[in-house]
C-alpha cells in the first residue's frame, strides 16, 4: 500500500515497478523459502500462501501450518529463528525492500580530536549520513530543502577550520613575500647608487608597512568573511549532487571538496586583490607580483603550508576512535597520510577545473560560447554535478571510476580491528541466522538473503597489542547493524602468543549483513568466557553441549561436553533455581577440532575456566582456590558425589576427577541411571592441561584475555 506514496520518477532515473510473471517452476531456494513461509504462517500472507497452493499444488499442496506440537517441540534456538523470521514478516508487510529508517540508526559523527581538525572525516560523515537518509526513506515523507538547509549549515560550520587554517597559512606566504620584496626592492636601490638611496629605501619601506598593515587588518575577518559567503555555495552543490547521486562514496566526496576548494580561492582573492594592490604598486620596479587564487590552488605545496589540518602523525590510539556511527559503534580513523592525500587529490582536481573555468570565462568574455552550463561556468565540471564531459567528469579523483549510483554488490560483511597500541590483527566474520527474503508484493522476483554476524575467524593475530582492540563490523553498503564485538588479547608475557589477539568475542550479532559471496557454514563453540560468574548457584544447567561447574555459589568453570554445530549465537542462558546474574559467552569457530570425532577419546571435550570482566579479588580467587566441585544431579536414591581438584595455576580445569565422579553422574533430563552413557560424558577422559586444552594463551597463562 505504500509503494503508491512514491515518486513514479526520480530525479536521476524512472522508476518501474513491475510484477515478475508466475514462473513455469520454481527454483531450489524458491522452494525452499515458500515452504518455510507456508510452515510459519505469519499474519498478513494468506494471499501469497494461496498464490502458492494455487498455482504449485504438486509442490505445495501437502505443506501445512506448524502444529502446536511441532512448536512446543522446538528448542530455544529454532524459537529465535522462528521470531527473527516473524520479525522480518512483519517489516516486509508494510514496505519492501525500503525499510524503516530511525531517526538516528547509522548516522555517523566525527568526535573531537586534538591530533587532527579532520575536515575532510567531517565533511564526509555529514554527507554520507544525508545521502543515506534521503536513499532509505520513502521520500514523500522527507522534508528535502529543510535536510539541505541543515545539511549546508553543518558543513558551513564544519569549514571554517579549514578556511581559517587556508587564510593562516596565506598570510604567512604574504609576510615571507613582503619581506622578501622588500629586500630585493632595497637592493636594487642601494646597487643604483642614487643619491640619498638610504632616504629612499627608508621610505619605500615606511611606504610598504603602512599598506602592509592595512592589508593584515583587512584579513583579520577573513575567515568569518568567506565562510559566510560560501553558504549559498554549499547549497547550490549539495542540490546537484542530491539532483544527481543515490550514494555518496569517498570520491564523491573528493569531488565536493575540490569544488568547495575552488569557490574558497575565488572568494579569498575577491577580498584580498584590492588590499594586496597598494603592495604590488610598491614592489612593482621589482617585477613583485602575488596571484592568490593561483597560489591557493597549488595543491600539495600549499596544503604543506595548512599545518593546522594535519599535525604530527599521533600514536596508535589504545582504545578510542574519531568516528562513531549509531548502532554500528567506533569506526577505523583514517590516517594522517589517508586524509592528506585525499585532500591533495581534490585541491589537484580543483587546480584543474579551475583553469578550465578560467578558460570559459575568456570565451565568454571575447563573446564566444563557453560550451558549460550555468552551473559548471560557476563550480567547473563534476561528475557528481552531472557534467558527461569524460575529460572533465571526474578529474582523476576515484582513479576514472567514481560511481554514485545504486550500489547493488554490498559484498559480504567484514570485520576492521584497530586501535589498542598493536597492528596487524585481521579476521573473517563467520555468518549466521541466515533470512531469506523476497518482495511481498512481488514474490517471484529476486531473492535476497541477509544474515547476523556470530564469530570471528582470527586470520593473522597480529603483534605488540597491549590491549584489547576495537572491533568494527560493517558493510559497503551500510546494510548492516548492531553487531559488537570484544577483542581478546594474549597479556601473559611469557606466553608465545603475547600481544596477539587470540579470538574475538561477539556481544551481540546484529542483523541485515549482506551475504553476497558468503557460504553458510556451521559453526562450533571453541571456547567459553565466563563474564559473570554469578552468585547463589545450587544447581546449574545449560544445554547438553554445555554444563556449567559450580564452586561456592558461583559459576566456575564450564564444561563443553562436545562440539555440536551452530547456525546462530548460541545462547548459553544459566538455568538455576537458586542463582543468578551469571553471563557466559561463547567464541565460535569454522574450525572443528578432530577432538570431536575421534571415538578413542570420548568423554568431556574440554573444561574451560576463564573469567572475564571480574574484579581482582575475583581473579585471584578463581586461579588459586583448590577447591573446583562440579554439582552433579542426584538420581534415584543415589547421594551426589563431589570431588575436589588439586591446586593449579593454569586457567583450565586439570584432569583430575576421579572414577567415583564418573559412576554417579546422570543426564539431568532423564532421571535414571546409565553407567555406561556417564562414563562418556564424565571429566576422567578430560585432556590435560598441556595439551588440547583450549587455553587461551600459553600452559599458565590465568587467562589472558584482555578484560
Amino acid at each position: 500500500m505504500a509503494d503508491k506514496f512514491l515518486p513514479n520518477i526520480s530525479e536521476t532515473t524512472e522508476i518501474f515497478k513491475e510484477l515478475s510473471p508466475l514462473p513455469g517452476f520454481l527454483s531450489p531456494d524458491q522452494i525452499e523459502v515458500f515452504t518455510q513461509l507456508i510452515k510459519d504462517n505469519p499474519v498478513g500472507y494468506e494471499d501469497n500462501i494461496n498464490l502458492l497452493k494455487d498455482n504449485y499444488p504438486s509442490v505445495f499442496s501437502e505443506i501445512t501450518p506448524l502444529t502446536e506440537f511441532e512448536l512446543e517441540s522446538f528448542d530455544k534456538n529454532a524459537f529465535a529463528s522462528l521470531d527473527d523470521r516473524n520479525k522480518w514478516y512483519k517489516e516486509a508487510a508494510k514496505l519492501y525492500p525500503l525499510e524503516p529508517l530511525s531517526a538516528t540508526t547509522g548516522e555517523c559523527i566525527i568526535l573531537p580530536d586534538g591530533d587532527s581538525d579532520r575536515f575532510f572525516e567531517k565533511v564526509e560523515a555529514k554527507v554520507q549520513n544525508y545521502f543515506n537518509m534521503v536513499s532509505k526513506v520513502n521520500n514523500f515523507a522527507t522534508d528535502l530543502p529543510n535536510e539541505l538547509s541543515k545539511l549546508t549549515k553543518s558543513i558551513g560550520s564544519a569549514s571554517q577550520t579549514f578556511v581559517g587554517s587556508i587564510s593562516n597559512a596565506l598570510q604567512d606566504s604574504l609576510v615571507s613575500f613582503v619581506d622578501d620584496g622588500m629586500a630585493k626592492l632595497a637592493s636594487q636601490v642601494f646597487a643604483s647608487k642614487v643619491p640619498g638611496a638610504t632616504g629612499i629605501v627608508t621610505g619605500l619601506a615606511g611606504n610598504l608597512s603602512g599598506v602592509t598593515d592595512k592589508m593584515f587588518s583587512g584579513m583579520e575577518c577573513l575567515t568569518s568573511k568567506v565562510t559566510g559567503a560560501m553558504g549559498g555555495v554549499i547549497k547550490d552543490m549539495l542540490t546537484g549532487m542530491t539532483k544527481n547521486m543515490l550514494n555518496a562514496p569517498t570520491c564523491a566526496i573528493q569531488q565536493f571538496i575540490g569544488g568547495l576548494t575552488n569557490k574558497i580561492a575565488d572568494s579569498i582573492q575577491a577580498i584580498t586583490k584590492p588590499l594586496l594592490a597598494p603592495i604590488l604598486d610598491i614592489l612593482g620596479p621589482i617585477g613583485a607580483s602575488f596571484d592568490v587564487k593561483n597560489f591557493i590552488m597549488g595543491g600539495i605545496d600549499f596544503m604543506k603550508k595548512v599545518g593546522n589540518l594535519f599535525k604530527c602523525e599521533p600514536p596508535l590510539k589504545q582504545t578510542s576512535s574519531s568516528k562513531y556511527c549509531i548502532d554500528g559503534g567506533s569506526k577505523k580513523d583514517k590516517t594522517k597520510g589517508e586524509s592528506q592525500g585525499l585532500l591533495d587529490e581534490a585541491f589537484n582536481a580543483a587546480s584543474t577545473t579551475s583553469g578550465l573555468i578560467d578558460k570559459a570565462k575568456g570565451f565568454l568574455d571575447s563573446g564566444v560560447p563557453s560550451g558549460l552550463s550555468k552551473f559548471e561556468e560557476q563550480y567547473g565540471q563534476w561528475k557528481i554535478f552531472g557534467s558527461t564531459v569524460s575529460e572533465a567528469a571526474d578529474h582523476g579523483i576515484g582513479g576514472g571510476n567514481c560511481y554514485t549510483g545504486n550500489d547493488f554488490g554490498c559484498g559480504p560483511a567484514n570485520i576492521d580491528i584497530f586501535g589498542g597500541s598493536g597492528r596487524g590483527a585481521t579476521g573473517k566474520v563467520i555468518l549466521g541466522n541466515f533470512i531469506s527474503k523476497f518482495d511481498k508484493e512481488d514474490m517471484f522476483g529476486t531473492l535476497t538473503r541477509t544474515a547476523s554476524i556470530i564469530g570471528v575467524d582470527i586470520t593473522n593475530p597480529g603483534e605488540g597489542y597491549a590491549e584489547g582492540p576495537l572491533i568494527d563490523f560493517n558493510d559497503k553498503c551500510h546494510q548492516g547493524r548492531g553487531a559488537y564485538g570484544k577483542a581478546i588479547v594474549d597479556k601473559n608475557m611469557k606466553s608465545p602468543t603475547y600481544g596477539q589477539v587470540l579470538s574475538v568475542v561477539i556481544l551481540t550479532p546484529g542483523e541485515n549483513y549482506p551475504t553476497d559471496g558468503s557460504e553458510e557454514k556451521e559453526a562450533f563453540i571453541k571456547d567459553i568466557i565466563i563474564e559473570d560468574p554469578g552468585i547463589g548457584y545450587e544447581d546449574a544447567e545449560i544445554s547438553d553441549d554445555i554444563r556449567p561447574i559450580v564452586q561456592n555459589g558461583r559459576i566456575a568453570a564450564i564444561e563443553i561436553v562436545q562440539q555440536i554445530p551452530y547456525n546462530r549465537l548460541p545462547d548459553l542462558t544459566v538455568e538455576s533455581e537458586t542463582g543468578y546474574g551469571a553471563i557466559i559467552r561463547p567464541i565460535l569457530s569454522t574450525e572443528r577440532e578432530d577432538r570431536r570425532t575421534d571415538p578413542e577419546k570420548a568423554g568431556v571435550f574440554k573444561v574451560v575456566q576463564c573469567v572475564g570482566a571480574f574484579s581482582s579479588e575475583t581473579v585471584e580467587q578463581q586461579e588459586v582456590t583448590p577447591d573446583v566441585v562440579r554439582e552433579i544431579e542426584e538420581t534415584l536414591s543415589e547421594p551426589t558425589t563431589t570431588t575436589s581438584t588439586t591446586s593449579t595455576p593454569e586457567t583450565n580445569v586439570p584432569d583430575t576427577t576421579t572414577a567415583s565422579q564418573t559412576d554417579t553422574s546422570s543426564t539431568t533430563t532423564t532421571g535414571t541411571t546409565d553407567t555406561s552413557s556417564q562414563q562418556t560424558t564424565g571429566q576422567s577422559d578430560t585432556p590435560s592441561s598441556g595439551g588440547g586444552s583450549g587455553s587461551m594463551g600459553s600452559e599458565g597463562s590465568g587467562g589472558g584475555y584482555g578484560y
